[in-house]
This record gives C-alpha cells, sequence and structure tokens, in this order.
C-alpha cells in the first residue's frame, strides 16, 4: 500500500520518509514572475485599455455636452422629436468618444512601453556592469560568460532600475509635452 500524504501546517505535503516540505511556490528573478514580452504585453494591453475607458468616457461627455449646446435652439416638441434628439446625441457621443479613446488608449500604451523598456534596458545595464563590464568596454557583451551576465542581470531587479525607468520616462514625457521650465 502507497504511503499516503498527511497535511501540515504549513500548506505542504509531506510522505512519511520524506522530512522536506515542498514549496508551495517558486521564486522567479523576473519582475511579476513573467518574461518582459509577457510583462510588456501586459502593460500594453492594459494601458490601451485604461487609456481607452477614460478617453471615450471624457470625450462622450464632452460631446454630448456639445451636441447639447449646439441644437439647444431647436428642441423638440414632439415624444418622437425627443426620441430622435436623443438617438443622434448618443450617436455623436460614441463617435466622438471611441475615436478619442482609441487616441488616448494609444497613447497610454505607448508611454507605459517605453517605461518597461527602459526599466529592462536599466536592468541589463546594471547587469553588465555587475558582470565586470567597464564603461569603455560596453559595446558589446560577446566576450562575456553568459552565465555571469544573466546573474548579473537578474541581481539588479529592484527598485532602483524602476525608479531610474520613471524618472527618465517622466523626463521624456515632460520634454514632449513641453513642460520644462528654467
Amino acid at each position: 500500500m502507497a504511503a499516503e500524504k498527511a497535511p501540515t501546517r504549513t500548506g505542504t505535503s509531506q510522505t512519511p520518509t520524506d522530512s522536506t516540505p515542498t514549496p508551495l511556490h517558486r521564486t522567479s528573478p523576473d519582475r511579476l514572475g513573467m518574461s518582459f514580452d509577457h510583462r510588456i504585453l501586459l502593460a500594453s494591453f492594459s494601458a490601451f485599455f485604461c487609456g481607452f475607458a477614460l478617453g471615450s468616457s471624457h470625450a462622450g461627455h464632452m460631446a454630448s455636452l456639445r451636441f447639447r449646446a449646439e441644437n439647444a435652439h431647436r428642441l423638440p416638441i414632439s415624444q418622437p422629436g425627443w426620441y430622435l434628439y436623443h438617438k443622434s446625441k448618443n450617436y455623436y457621443r460614441m463617435r466622438a468618444g471611441i475615436k478619442e479613446g482609441v487616441k488616448k488608449g494609444v497613447w497610454l500604451a505607448a508611454w507605459a512601453s517605453v517605461f518597461f523598456i527602459i526599466e529592462e534596458s536599466v536592468d541589463v545595464f546594471r547587469g553588465t556592469w555587475r558582470a565586470g563590464r567597464t564603461l569603455s568596454e560596453m559595446e558589446g557583451v560577446d566576450e562575456l560568460e553568459l552565465g555571469r551576465v544573466t546573474s548579473g542581470v537578474e541581481g539588479s531587479r529592484d527598485f532602483l532600475s524602476t525608479g531610474m525607468a520613471g524618472m527618465v520616462t517622466g523626463g521624456l514625457w515632460s520634454a514632449w509635452s513641453e513642460y520644462h521650465y528654467y
């Protein structure tokens, strides 16, 4: 008869012959436990949907107010007239909302992608620096052992890279939006 596994307090199971508990999760050197391509894809889609929701909501509201102001001099007087008025207003609102929502979604997804690309670049730069490369030798990583570079990059995935990427992305956005004050 096979030995049955008995649950323990830590949520792991042990066999009578095995005294080491199995871990509940595995640790990953990547951020969020995902590879870079999965993270940037998730961030881009999330940023697009957030930008689309916010942009379409705001633009739709402004479009409905604009429609109301443009048609204030000819308000309908019958029930079918009011139905057609609101139907036209909703189509006008939806068209403006979708157009602006796509613009804002793409804009926000692009900036989120810039942030993640800069963050990964800073991680790789710091990792190659930790692996023994100096600034004068930063032309390529061919001659370094890949294991040293990989362990250096894994060790550099921390808040410093995220903070630097945030500051660089903020500076780029500020320069792009012309918010530089001297």
